[in-house]
């Protein structure tokens, strides 16, 4: 069934889509004031020599927009949506640096990416101990580090330089890992493949 004018459904939707289209754009003015009031914060912050990442604020924040919430969006696509609002709005404020286990392409960097927002500088690093000592001097903002994974369990090396830098968990993300094994030879004539471990 095609979606034309002639159609019937086409007229039902009409007014609905057009109700969309002026809501998002009421939207994009409202986050355009949130972004304005977020880069006065951000001078505000500079000038008083305060970090731009307030773990408990921002927590508080998404606490608040969850209670508020009337629905009929689930209290989960509450806190996604705002949780990008926000990074995004931070980054206005300065650029944030993530640190994470590199080279680029990989899926730390594709984790460190889906975590960060836009707005956010990715930085690679070579090994565990580089991305949390560059937390630790302050050279990137944010450290990502494993702590878990399906083949080798809990990464416990990741947790001793929590420890031992002195560093803060800020938060949490679940990467799903999907591999795919792709030759130019048929399958059946595939007799070893080499794999990262």
């Amino acid at each position: 069934m095609s979606d034309t004018p002639e159609n019937p459904a086409a007229k039902r939707l009409a007014p609905f889509r057009e109700q969309i289209d002026q809501v998002d754009q009421q939207i994009l003015e409202l986050l355009g004031q949130r972004a304005n009031a977020a880069l006065e914060i951000g001078r505000i912050k500079e000038d008083a020599g305060l970090p731009v990442y307030d773990p408990e604020r921002e927590s508080a924040l998404l606490a608040r927009l969850v209670d508020l919430n009337p629905g009929p969006l689930p209290a989960e696509a509450i806190r996604h949506i705002y949780q990008r609002v926000i990074q995004a709005c931070r980054n206005l404020e300065t650029p944030q640096r993530i640190a994470f286990l590199g080279p680029l392409g990989t899926f730390s960097h594709q984790a460190a990416l889906s975590w960060s927002g836009p707005g956010m500088e990715p930085r690679p690093f070579p090994d565990l101990p580089d991305v949390a000592d560059a937390v630790a001097r302050g050279e990137a903002d944010f450290g990502l580090l494993p702590v878990e994974n399906s083949t080798e369990g809990i990464v416990g090396t990741s947790f001793d330089l929590v420890v031992e830098g002195n560093l803060s968990i800020v938060g949490e993300l679940v990467l799903p890992v999907h591999l795919y094994l792709m030759s130019n030879d048929e399958m059946n004539d595939i007799v070893r493949v080499y794999s990262h471990p």
